[in-house]
């Protein structure tokens, strides 16, 4: 792409997640009641990566003779997944509280016990932990001594 089209791109891309968030008359003849079809609060991380950030990622790629239709999402979409499945199979998934949090209006995020667990897993890798305890050896001592006697 040249870089007057990657610009186009940039201008029309913000102007879409622009337009979504604006507020629109109900009616024509309704101009004082304004409705929002989404707010800001609704644009994801997608949006917001491919309306501020896409347009740079196309333009270096153009500088090295590349596209983004040699790249995926791929990887992205599987961690997000094997996170959202860690999380949904752990047992703190109200913020570790259990019942004692019912009432409160503090607990963990989901986002920060997944990232706690992502840190952990982070240090065990680097640090060459094993994150397996040895369950050792369970003596029958029942057997032990019937056997001397």
């Amino acid at each position: 792409m040249t870089p007057a089209e990657i610009n186009k791109f940039e201008q029309d891309a913000r102007q879409w997640v622009t337009n979504l968030i604006e507020p629109f008359p109900e009616a024509e003849e309704e101009i004082d009641t304004l409705e929002w079809f989404y707010t800001a609060q609704d644009v994801t991380p997608y949006m917001h990566a491919f309306a501020n950030h896409f347009p740079d990622q196309m333009s270096y790629l153009a500088t090295k003779g590349l596209t983004h239709r040699f790249f995926s999402a791929a990887p992205v979409e599987k961690k997000n997944h094997i996170h959202v499945k860690a999380f949904f199979r752990s047992t703190r998934m109200d913020g570790g509280g259990g019942k004692k949090s019912q009432g409160k209006t503090h607990t963990t995020s989901a986002i920060m016990e997944i990232m706690e667990r992502e840190n952990r897993q982070l240090y065990y890798v680097l640090n060459n932990t094993s994150t397996k305890a040895d369950k050792g050896r369970i003596y029958n001592m029942n057997k032990v001594s019937s056997t001397q006697e």
